[in-house]
């Protein structure tokens, strides 16, 4: 008798589990199971609801404070002390709204390879005001900017140049890039590209040299679309594919599983990245001290500042301690003339929602806030909000950065038109 044969699979079978997703994510989303799931990983109920209970109209802080409509979707800044000068990493809401993978609202498309606005670098002189936009030199595949954090370091071989290091949701994938500014001028030239398998959702960079960084990752899935899932599922991960949507909707919709990671990246290293850090609710903005020997991060969803001490030998990360905020926060940043950090923080996160789903409807506009923290030599830290608008000046806030030496404060925003420049400092 002739062996049985196996009667051979239908196509389809292979694919039956990425079928189940949906109905899995579908199950795990709703509220009974939901908090079932994270009861033991959320801080969510605890630590973003600080500010929940403030009047409609409450302001503090935004005296002296007006809108600047010269640039607008300045998501991060950072001061330069020397230059007087705050690099601002700026975009345009309309274009955002069409792709920008941080933020994951219904409508976001697959990005082309043209046809929406470029982002680009502003500087702003902290004392005259003038703004000059950092035209990009020998960059290729020019129009392709959709940026997100920034970080600045010195030349250490020439003080009158500046390495510029950005993150950019470029159509064919995110990664970092790498220009050199001469300081007073007004074009930045293109110095390099890191992508690399561990900066796949990179939000925000802290520059440690110039050939060297730690970047977040805010989600642990990338952000998809229709035409992705299906290159994945029927053509398996070609590089430029994505992990499906509905894990990510999944993800945003558990908000503080501790799911997200810090990478530290070497040029000329192999491996030219690794994990630093890891097991972080929603990491977020980066900050590395001025010594150096401690990176500050923001842990989103749960509404804390976490403090790691850093190996300055093997740029390991040790987490130290930490700061409860009392909401959701954003980007960092030091005003070494008061020895003062900021955070920008979202007050309402509910509000903040409906003000990404339509930017440009002014009544969507939410309410955002900024704190202000300083480490004490004894230990321990003394923080203050010292910053509330509800809304009128800006639809959102996620970097304030201050020179107490220059007597203004800048705050950004990711999907709001301009900045808010205020004087006196915060």
């Amino acid at each position: 008798m002739p062996p049985l044969q196996k009667a051979p699979l239908h196509p389809l079978n292979s694919h039956i589990p990425w079928l189940l997703i949906p109905i899995v994510a579908f199950v795990v989303t709703l509220d009974p199971i939901r908090t079932a799931i994270a009861r033991d990983a959320t801080w969510e109920p605890v630590f973003l609801t600080r500010y929940g209970s403030l009047p409609e109209n409450y302001t503090l802080g935004t005296e002296g404070c007006v809108r600047d409509l010269r640039a607008s979707g300045c998501e991060d800044i950072e001061v330069h002390d020397r230059s007087g000068k705050a690099f601002m990493a700026c975009g345009v809401p309309e274009a955002r709204m069409k792709w920008f993978p941080a933020i994951t609202v219904p409508g976001t498309r697959e990005p082309s390879r043209g046809g929406l606005p470029e982002d680009g670098v502003y500087t702003y002189d902290l004392s005259s005001g003038s703004l000059t936009h950092l035209t990009p030199v020998n960059i290729p595949l020019p129009g392709h900017l959709r940026l997100h954090g920034l970080s600045l370091v010195d030349d250490p071989s020439d003080t009158s140049a500046v390495f510029i290091h950005l993150v950019n949701h470029a159509p064919s994938g995110s990664c970092l890039e790498m220009f050199r500014h001469t300081l007073g001028g007004a074009t930045m030239e293109w110095n390099g590209r890191v992508c690399d398998p561990h900066i796949h959702t990179p939000n925000d960079v802290a520059s440690v040299s110039p050939t060297s960084f730690y970047v977040t990752n805010d989600h642990y899935f990338r952000a998809s679309t229709i035409v992705g899932e299906v290159l994945r599922l029927f053509l398996g991960d070609t590089g430029n594919a994505m992990y499906p949507s509905w894990m990510r909707r999944w993800e945003d919709g558990m908000g503080s599983l501790k799911m997200t990671d810090v990478v530290f990246c070497e040029l000329g290293k192999n491996p030219q990245c690794r994990t630093a850090a890891s097991s972080i609710i929603r990491a977020n903005g980066i900050l590395l001290s001025p010594d150096g020997k401690t990176v500050l991060v923001d842990s989103s969803r749960s509404g804390t500042v976490l403090f790691f001490d850093r190996n300055e030998t093997t740029n390991e990360l040790r987490q130290a301690g930490g700061l409860a905020l009392g909401a959701a926060c954003d980007n960092l940043s030091y005003d070494k003339s008061s020895g003062s950090y900021y955070v920008a923080v979202f007050p309402k996160m509910g509000a903040l929602h409906q003000h990404f789903l339509d930017p440009l409807v002014a009544s969507n506009n939410a309410p955002s806030g900024v704190v202000r923290f300083t480490l004490n030599p004894s230990g321990g830290f003394s923080s203050r909000l010292v910053y509330y608008d509800s809304g009128k000046l800006s639809g959102d806030v996620t970097v304030a950065v201050s020179s107490r030496k220059h007597g203004k404060s800048l705050l950004g925003s990711v999907m709001s038109n301009g900045f808010v420049v205020c004087n006196p400092v915060l």
